[in-house]
């Protein structure tokens, strides 16, 4: 995990007994609620279009 000037990076390697949405809820956690994820695929599509 990165967490420069307000950003969080992280890469989540997911095991078959973790699901996305649980680690979703470390960082919810860690960071509090008002954060909003974005899985790789997205991320490429956003810079596609920009």
């Amino acid at each position: 995990m990165h967490v420069p000037d307000g950003e969080v990076f992280s890469v989540l390697t997911l095991s078959p007994d973790r699901r996305t949405v649980d680690l979703m809820k470390i960082l919810e956690i860690e960071f509090g609620k008002k954060i909003t994820t974005r899985n790789w695929n997205t991320v490429s599509r956003i810079l596609k279009a920009s």
